[in-house]
């Protein structure tokens, strides 16, 4: 029999409501062992992801499983999905519990106190800075910018030309 690894490849962590779409694990092994992949979670059902079994051909003749999750995570925890690896060959099996960690969003923190002055007439541009899951929007909740300013919700640049 060949010998069979896997490896992580997946984020170490993921955040409630943050779209996700990637590989989760890699499993190699070489094709004259006649494996065959399965997953004995269809879904992650609890978390608003799913995930289904992808193979691919490497290099010196080895055959990859990947694991693709997709979703919204929807329910922070640690959960827990397995995979099977089967030989029809020989009779081997091998059982993998892998698991992928979900946790809530860092709410965002304005880390801007103040910005510079304009003159009026003058190009302006200036960015606020922000700590936080990402993405984060920017919006004016109490008062407004002069006249002729204006903030980039996805950037939190504030530019334009002042008129004041």
């Amino acid at each position: 029999m060949a010998t069979s690894y896997f490896n992580f490849a997946f984020p170490e962590r993921l955040f409630v409501g943050s779209k996700y779409s990637g590989i989760w694990t890699r499993v190699c092994y070489t094709t004259h062992d006649n494996y065959e992949a399965e997953l004995l979670d269809e879904t992650l059902s609890d978390t608003g992801l799913s995930a289904i079994v992808a193979y691919s051909f490497g290099e010196s003749l080895e055959k990859y499983i990947n694991i693709i999750v997709t979703g919204t995570p929807t329910k922070a925890g640690q959960f827990y999905y397995r995979i099977k690896l089967a030989s029809a060959l020989n009779d081997t099996e091998l059982v993998w519990k892998l698991n992928i960690k979900i946790e809530e969003p860092e709410p965002p923190k304005i880390m801007t106190d103040t910005i510079p002055d304009t003159i009026s007439g003058s190009v302006y541009s200036e960015d606020l800075a922000a700590t936080g899951t990402t993405p984060i929007t920017w919006s004016i909740v109490d008062g407004e910018l002069p006249q002729g300013l204006e903030l980039n919700p996805a950037t939190g640049e504030i530019s334009g030309t002042a008129e004041i």
